[in-house]
C-alpha cells in the first residue's frame, strides 16, 4: 500500500505515475479507487464545460453514482475528495444550465429573423427556469435569467 494525497484539478501525468506504480506493486484496489476519483471529476469537467444540456446531466449522475460507489467501497478516500467533490458538483451544476441558456442566446444573435431570435431566447429562459428546481445557487440562475431578459432585444418580453 502506497500514501498518496489526492489533488485537484488533477494532473494526468501524476495519475498515470500513479496508475503505473499502484499496477507495479499490485495494489489494484487502490487503482480502482483512484480511477472512479479520475471519472467523477473528468465527468464533473463535462458537466461545468459542455453546452449540451443531456451529455451534461448524463455526466453529472456518472459522477454522482461514482461518488456513492466511492463511498460504500473506499470511505476513507471519499471523505478525502468529499470537500472539492461538493464544491465542483455545484458549480458544475449552475454551469451546466448557464452554459446551454449561453449558447441559445449566441444563435439568437446569428439568426435573422426576430421570431427565430425570440425562440432561442425563450428556450435560454426555460432551461435556466427548468434549473431553478436542480441547482444549489438559485439566485445566480435567476441574476441569468434577468441579465438575458434585459440585455437581449426580443420580440415581447410578455411571452417569456
Amino acid at each position: 500500500n502506497i500514501d498518496f494525497k489526492l489533488t485537484f484539478p488533477l494532473d494526468p501525468e501524476k495519475a498515470r505515475k500513479l496508475h503505473n506504480k499502484l499496477i507495479e506493486i499490485g495494489d489494484f484496489k487502490t487503482l480502482q479507487a483512484v480511477r472512479l476519483v479520475e471519472i467523477i471529476f473528468d465527468s464533473l469537467y463535462i458537466v461545468k464545460t459542455s453546452k449540451n444540456i443531456q451529455t451534461a446531466k448524463s455526466r453529472l449522475d456518472l459522477a454522482l453514482n461514482n461518488y456513492a460507489k466511492l463511498q460504500l467501497d473506499f470511505p476513507n478516500i471519499a471523505l478525502q475528495i468529499e470537500e472539492k467533490y461538493l464544491e465542483y458538483k455545484n458549480y458544475g451544476t449552475n454551469l451546466m444550465y448557464i452554459n446551454v441558456a449561453h449558447d441559445f442566446v449566441e444563435k439568437s444573435k446569428k439568426v435573422k429573423t426576430q421570431k427565430t431570435k425570440d425562440k432561442y431566447i425563450q428556450k435560454a429562459v426555460q432551461i435556466l427556469e427548468d434549473g431553478l428546481s436542480n441547482v444549489t445557487d438559485s439566485k445566480l440562475l435567476l441574476k441569468e435569467i434577468e441579465k438575458i431578459k434585459n440585455n437581449v432585444e426580443i420580440g415581447d418580453l410578455n411571452d417569456l
